[in-house]
């Protein structure tokens, strides 16, 4: 992927290909998100590192994805907001909750049906101790994408402490 990169990189946007840049971008993220599980010693540099190479990637692949859209009309609008939900990812990596929840909603317009761009709204939320927003973002992605998984992480953010009085989730026999 870097050697892809490397020989991609002089070339316009208008000229390049998304693909390659996607590619790579989410190969370091694999790999900061590898290193992240089992941070010791000198691991949180290099996952930052590894973040921050990810997120530069897909600024680019971003930028691609967005000049083949314009210029193809109709064009499909998921290759970049794939690369927005693999930017909020990184940004989520690299501590900033705000920055992330902006690609994650820009992921979401693109492509309203993915559960990801819902998900990674709701992580960016949490991180922000928005905790009620991240529910609602939940259960709205539950309802536009018919994914079940995102219902009931809704339902497990309530039972571990979001709703303080305990009346949001009853279980009944």
């Amino acid at each position: 992927a870097d050697v892809a990169v490397a020989l991609l990189e002089p070339l316009a946007d208008t000229q390049n290909t998304f693909q390659a840049f996607r590619q790579a971008g989410a190969y370091c993220l694999d790999k900061a998100t590898q290193l992240s599980a089992g941070a010791a010693g000198d691991a949180p540099a290099e996952t930052r590192r590894l973040y921050s190479r990810a997120l530069n990637l897909l600024d680019r692949a971003v930028v691609i994805a967005r000049h083949a859209a314009e210029r193809q009309p109709g064009a499909s609008v998921e290759p970049e907001a794939d690369a927005q939900r693999l930017r909020a990812a990184a940004i989520l990596g690299l501590d900033n909750p705000s920055l992330a929840l902006n690609a994650a909603k820009r992921s979401r317009s693109l492509a309203p049906l993915h559960p990801l761009g819902y998900r990674l709204s709701a992580s960016a939320l949490l991180a922000m101790h928005r905790d009620e927003e991240a529910v609602m973002t939940l259960l709205t992605g539950g309802i536009v994408t018919g994914d079940r998984g995102l219902g009931q992480e809704a339902i497990a953010l309530y039972a571990d402490g979001v709703d303080a009085e305990g009346c949001a989730v009853v279980g009944s026999g």
